[in-house]
């Protein structure tokens, strides 16, 4: 009798145990660690930022650009003009935040094809919007995209709080995989190719995603330039007067042209501040590839494991000492 009252005793503890197990690990497969696991995650990158590359600055369209051009949209031949001014400033890539609308009309985008032609090394955008309910994509013209050094994907999809932690590679459109702008940019540059998530040298997440590696506040982790500076900069050297700019500060440079809060483009929040421009993801994504250091979390079939593992041990461990 009393062999098997201990027995019994066993049994029921056991039994206990591992349904205590089970709950653990349902819990966990269901996502309902996810909110801790982000708080940790906004923590590490507030904590410890990673590095922020040098050559990646930006080119802001700001409140002063919206006042001087009238112009709605703004011309092609702004555009056009700093497409050819960071050329001949030796700017290694143009990489625009925004889709080129282009100019209606008779001789339609002439200016901003031969700009995009003889840079030779301009990024456009594709945008994802919805029509009827479906997911489309908002592109910039074919006579435009034809001509760039490449064409990538900026869709930005934060978390249920609101947040930017992660970023797709690829989205699927029209029966193909397109890839980040940001990764087209870093794997053209270093003479790598892009196609499919099999080309990526970094183990994505068990949804497909990437963690962006944040580099710290905006403001202060990359260095930013005035749109309206840079034209009137190259206006003001071409009559030998001193410029709001220097053109060395841009040899070299992957150049993000975009939007910063204004025109109706908006701001995203980030583990490490409430409201970023998109160009700031683009740029985040940029720097993580250039360092190769996106957090590469276990996947989550690996942490279940882990989880039964530990309770299985818990069961050995302390059953001896009922």
């Amino acid at each position: 009798m009393f062999a098997l009252g201990i027995n019994r005793d066993l049994a029921i503890q056991s039994f206990f145990s591992f349904l205590i197990v089970v709950v653990f690990a349902a819990i966990f497969h269901f996502g309902f660690f996810n909110r801790a696991e982000n708080l940790f995650l906004d923590l590490f990158f507030r904590w410890s930022p990673v590095k922020a590359v040098d050559h990646v600055i930006s080119v802001e369209i700001r409140e002063d650009a919206l006042i001087s051009i009238k112009e709605r949209p703004i011309p092609d031949k702004y555009f056009a003009k700093m497409i050819q001014i960071l050329k001949e400033w030796g700017a290694r890539a143009v990489v625009f935040d925004f889709v080129l609308e282009g100019q209606t009309g008779e001789g339609k985008y002439i200016e901003l094809q031969k700009a995009i032609s003889d840079n030779k090394s301009v990024y456009l955008p594709l945008l994802v919007g919805k029509s009827g309910g479906r997911e489309v994509l908002i592109r910039s013209p074919l006579e435009l995209e034809s001509r760039a050094q490449g064409v990538g994907h900026i869709h930005v999809n934060p978390d249920n709080d609101g947040i930017v932690r992660h970023f797709q590679p690829f989205i699927e459109a029209g029966g193909r995989l397109l890839p980040h702008l940001g990764l087209k940019l870093v794997y053209d540059t270093l003479g790598r190719k892009i196609e499919s998530p099999a080309d990526l040298w970094t183990r994505p997440n068990s949804d497909g995603s990437l963690i962006i590696p944040w580099a710290g506040k905006w403001a202060k982790a990359f260095k930013h330039y005035s749109f309206m500076d840079v034209l009137n900069s190259y206006e003001r050297l071409s009559k030998k007067e001193r410029p709001f700019v220097q053109p060395k500060d841009f040899k070299d440079k992957i150049c993000l042209v975009g939007y910063s809060g204004v025109g109706g483009h908006g701001n995203y929040a980030t583990p490490i501040e409430k409201s970023v421009p998109a160009m700031g993801v683009i740029a985040g994504v940029i720097n993580g590839a250039l360092l190769n250091d996106f957090v590469q979390p276990e996947q989550d079939s690996v942490k279940l494991l882990y989880l039964i593992f530990i309770g299985f041990l818990s069961i050995i461990f302390f059953t001896p000492f009922r």
